[in-house]
């Protein structure tokens, strides 16, 4: 950005984070292609307990099925990836240092626990604004509550955003800090990387479309030759590795255009709109 406007509009931060993807995209495959063996493999370890016989003293593969270890210990992984990311634009693509998954440092560890632990903060929330509302309203209250836990827990998320960048960055920003930076920026904050992103989304409704035909298809005609573990496994692989990297590198770039520009702004002493 070559001047700063008050509030960034979504559209142009969407379009910001859109281009930067585009003219550095050798920059964003040299990041996510040391990453992606460990998440291959983590998610190969989940076909591997379902394959597990019953009675194997690993862990049987009714629990191996909704487990999803491995899935869920790849998210190391993408959190290397999102801090990798944040840097590469705020400091530049020549300029930044990608993180070393085996060798993370202090800052980056507490990226991935604030993250652990605003995620755990979010499902106690809403389990208990459901259980509430449902106490008090029955099925409808459930739906309520539901619909205010949703909404909690994206402004919630959004209000700590500006956290992740500074981390990121190894210039950690308190909570009330990234309160303060976020305010006036909320909507755009959750309408940008709609804008930025929706090319993404739409490809990856017209893949899942196409794969679930030709799984359709297959099951019709060898029914028994299906296994729905591994085949759902199978059809989320590009999924897996290609466009949820591609979501996160742009919703993450949103996100760090809104910081700069926040924190630029910060800097100038720019009075908050009430």
């Amino acid at each position: 950005m070559n001047t700063l406007t008050p509030f960034l509009k979504s559209g142009e931060a969407a379009k910001t984070a859109r281009m930067f993807l585009k003219d550095h995209k050798s920059v964003f495959w040299s990041i996510l292609k040391p990453l992606l063996p460990y998440i291959i493999g983590l998610h190969a370890v989940d076909v591997a307990l379902h394959m597990t016989p019953r009675g194997s003293q690993i862990l049987p593969p009714q629990y191996a099925n909704a487990l999803g270890i491995g899935a869920l210990l790849s998210s190391y992984f993408y959190a290397a990836l999102i801090i990798s990311w944040y840097r590469a634009i705020l400091n530049g693509p020549e300029h930044f240092t990608p993180m070393n998954p085996l060798k993370p440092t202090k800052n980056e560890l507490k990226f991935i626990g604030v993250w652990i632990l605003a995620a755990i903060a979010m499902v106690f929330a809403a389990a208990i604004i459901i259980g509430l509302f449902t106490t008090l309203g029955g099925k409808a209250g459930m739906v309520a509550g539901a619909l205010i836990a949703v909404f909690t827990g994206i402004y919630f998320f959004l209000k700590i955003s500006f956290i992740f960048p500074a981390l990121a960055l190894n210039t950690p920003i308190s909570f009330q800090q990234s309160f303060t930076l976020t305010h006036g920026y909320l909507l755009r904050l959750l309408i940008a990387p709609i804008k930025a992103s929706w090319r993404v989304y739409l490809a990856i409704m017209l893949y899942q479309f196409v794969a679930a035909v030709l799984i359709a298809v297959i099951q019709k005609t060898n029914p028994e030759q299906i296994d729905s573990f591994i085949t759902a496994k199978m059809i989320m692989l590009p999924v897996t590795l290609y466009f949820q990297p591609l979501l996160l590198a742009l919703s993450i770039g949103v996100i760090a255009v809104y910081y700069r520009h926040a924190m630029q702004y910060e800097q100038l002493d720019r009075p908050h709109s009430p």
